[in-house]
């Protein structure tokens, strides 16, 4: 069977315009998965009440700015991958002066993933290595107030946007 000239161009043309959606499609796809990836955040906390009722706090304030946040422990954090997060806010009120194994490893990861690590204290306040505090979840922690908390985190986490925003000369307004 011999083809004619235009009946292979024509075919050509049609192979080259299905490349081209399928290109497109593909950019198109990245894209979202970027512009997706600034609006998740994962909470890293444990089960005391604070913990629970700070990160409801946080949790609905965020979702109902778009966000997705997902929840876990802070032994569970080996299986996360940070770069599927924006924001990685850890709350964990019970620790020593100097970050466990598991949130060393993946604020290194994350580091390496461009992505932006929040400890909190139980005030709310971002925690710094060298300020030497231990933050321990005890009955008078029960007299914080979990909203002043939540928007201490809140306010760091708006913090980290706006920086981020500047950094890639978008708008802040839309986060």
């Amino acid at each position: 069977m011999k083809l004619s000239t235009n009946a292979v161009r024509r075919s050509l043309g049609l192979l080259f315009m299905v490349f081209f959606q399928v290109v497109m499609a593909q950019i198109s796809l990245d894209q979202q998965a970027e512009k997706n990836s600034f609006k998740r955040v994962l909470l890293v906390k444990d089960d005391s009440y604070l913990e629970n009722a700070v990160g409801k706090i946080v949790i609905d304030s965020l979702t109902q700015k778009g966000f997705y946040v997902r929840t876990v422990r802070p032994n569970s954090l080996e299986s996360e991958t940070p770069g599927t997060y924006r924001i990685t806010i850890v709350f964990n009120g019970v620790r020593s002066s100097d970050l466990t194994a598991a949130i060393k490893n993946y604020a290194d990861a994350m580091g390496r993933a461009k992505s932006n690590l929040l400890i909190s204290t139980v005030f709310g306040d971002a925690w710094e290595k060298n300020k030497g505090t231990v933050d321990a979840i005890a009955a008078a922690t029960k007299s914080l107030n979990p909203h002043a908390v939540a928007d201490k985190i809140l306010a760091n986490v708006g913090k980290l946007i706006e920086r981020d925003m500047k950094i890639e000369g978008g708008d802040t307004s839309r986060h």
